[in-house]
């Protein structure tokens, strides 16, 4: 295994306020003396509360009662356990509505289901380039945003960052550049210091079907690293029980360019 000689200038070897706003508002004394709170409406019968709202149960006691009905088709909860989905209750499950509903994930609705996984910022070593290997295990999932992580050297513009993705494994394609289809480009990115995330977002997801699959992550100025315990070690386990039960992640390689022979193992991104 090599920890040195990594470094390609005089660096190391991958992954990668909110402002509070205040306003000055001026109160009308008028308006506050005048103000009077909403009350319900005074009913004699239950008759009298109904809204229309089939998820809804309104009754009279003295002013009108609602109460929304649970597993009822059309109360704004796509509910798993009333075998809601998007065929049989589209008004409550549908792409956009803010939660991973039944039969959405990663690929059909990125919106709703994206998920990140952070492998490690500690850094510690960099180089140009980086490849590592990914299980996908039982469901298909889609790729948006690469979050990697630059070399102080690579701080600000001017960027230019490559990814690549092949099914199968990186192993025997570590300088054949034909295995590998390109999945983003950019002699323009802006790098923010090393530690902290810079986005790589995808131009279209990328949808990654059961099994194993490798990418090569790679910046012309440089990406931090860190050193591993065995290249191809499970770094994160998708079936320990962790947060992520579609993917295990694997423990890869840093490299001086693209594709040449030469590798520093074991790197994890």
């Amino acid at each position: 295994m090599l920890y040195a000689g990594d470094n390609a200038m005089g660096s190391k070897e991958g992954l990668t306020g909110v402002t509070n706003n205040a306003a000055h508002i001026n109160i009308n004394r008028d308006t506050v003396a005048n103000f009077r709170p909403s009350v319900l409406p005074v009913c004699q019968t239950n008759e009298d509360c109904q809204d229309g709202n089939l998820c809804t149960v309104n009754t009279c006691d003295v002013v009108c009662q609602t109460a929304p009905i649970s597993r009822c088709c059309g109360n704004g909860i796509c509910e798993a356990g009333a075998n809601e989905n998007s065929s049989s209750c589209a008004e409550d499950c549908y792409c956009g509505n803010g939660a991973c509903d039944a039969g959405e994930n990663e690929a059909n609705c990125v919106q709703d289901c994206k998920r990140e996984l952070i492998t490690t910022m500690a850094a510690g070593n960099g180089q140009r380039a980086n490849m590592f290997n990914i299980d996908v295990l039982s469901s298909t999932i889609a790729i948006t945003v690469f979050n990697i992580n630059c070399d102080n050297g690579a701080t600000g513009g001017g960027n230019t960052v490559r990814l690549y993705h092949k099914t199968g494994t990186y192993n025997e394609d570590i300088s054949n550049s034909g295995a590998w289809a390109p999945i983003y480009s950019s002699s323009s990115v802006t790098c923010s210091p090393s530690g902290t995330f810079t986005p790589i977002n995808l131009p279209i997801p990328l949808i990654l079907e059961e099994g194993p699959h490798a990418f090569l992550v790679y910046n012309e100025k440089q990406l931090d690293y860190t050193n591993g315990s065995s290249e191809g070690a499970v770094y994160y386990c998708g079936t320990c029980g962790g947060n992520h039960p579609e993917i295990t992640f694997y423990e890869g390689i840093g490299k001086p360019d693209e594709w040449g022979t030469a590798k520093y193992s074991p790197r994890i991104w």
